[in-house]
């Protein structure tokens, strides 16, 4: 899909034509980076908003038409969490996506978000998703996850994003607003291709079916005054079934950082079906290693 035109993303293939809005803000020196208006249109790049206000404010009042793709420029600096609240339709027939555009020429670095991204859930008992997340890089607040899916959620992909020095990478199965009691389980929930560094209440923290943990590299994440694993399925609530970690890179402390591996690297609680642990690499250095520190759990 040519980088000038709207692009509708679903996973696994890009539809040029679909209703795309782009928003570009700058920080102070690093790539080329030209901030838009958010007077504008937002629906070309030369058009684009400017704020992460102007997007939630979008999306709150319902004015984004179904399937909306919205992209950050690279080299864009935007403070603020991004909230897609439930006015934001997306299903299967027309899914959303949160993603980046070429911005100025020379510019590569993925757009920064100084804060989260949060998938709100409807209060009533039924499921909203099909979202694809990709491209971003996200350092939120302190004790904040990066990105925070709610109960109720499926056919969520966070792909290719980078979370740093957050309190948690990716906590998916919190924050809800139905009833805990009565909440459906997340579904079909994947992270893939992502890099998580130096998360103090660690990497992945998920629960539902359908989970998919592939490919993602995560350094430092918990451990230390948190003693948490870097990667947590917890299915105290209910049973977690078809779950998939594969193929991840996980190294307890980030080199010359001072931590310490304190807690196992992967822990599966609760009730469980059909949990697989594959080809993931395990790496320590063996002088920050405590006696508590492990492998799988």
């Amino acid at each position: 899909c040519p980088s000038e035109l709207p692009c509708g993303n679903t996973p696994g293939s890009y539809v040029c034509g679909g209703a795309a809005f782009y928003v570009c803000d700058c920080g102070e020196g690093g790539q080329p980076c030209e901030p838009g208006d958010d007077g504008q249109t937002g629906e070309l790049p030369d058009q684009a908003w400017r704020s992460l206000e102007k997007v939630n404010t979008a999306i709150q009042e319902g004015t984004l038409p179904a399937g909306a793709t919205i992209r950050f420029c690279r080299a864009g600096r935007f403070d603020g969490d991004l909230e897609l609240g439930v006015a934001l339709e997306c299903n299967a027939e027309m899914p959303c996506t949160i993603g980046s555009y070429g911005g100025l020429e020379g510019a590569m670095d993925p757009p920064l978000i100084l804060g989260s991204v949060v998938v709100a859930d409807l209060p009533t008992i039924e499921r909203r998703g099909h979202l694809t997340i990709a491209g971003l890089s996200l350092v939120p607040a302190q004790g904040r996850a990066g990105i925070t899916i709610a109960a109720q959620t499926e056919a969520i992909h966070i792909n290719d994003v980078r979370v740093e020095r957050g309190g948690l990478g990716v906590e998916v199965g919190q924050g809800s607003s139905c009833d805990e009691a009565e909440c459906l389980d997340p579904l079909d929930i994947e992270v893939s291709d992502s890099v998580f560094r130096s998360n103090s209440g660690g990497a992945l923290r998920v629960s539902g079916s359908q989970l998919r943990m592939l490919r993602n590299t995560m350094h430092g994440n918990g451990h230390g005054a948190a003693m948490e694993p870097q990667v947590l399925v917890t299915c105290t609530q209910n049973p977690c079934r078809d779950v998939l970690i594969q193929d991840n890179e996980l190294r307890g402390t980030e080199r010359d950082d001072g931590g310490q591996c304190n807690e196992s690297e992967v822990t599966v609680e609760g009730v469980t079906e059909d949990v697989r642990v594959l080809h993931n690499q395990i790496i320590e250095d063996p002088a920050s290693v405590a006696t508590s520190c492990g492998g799988i759990e």
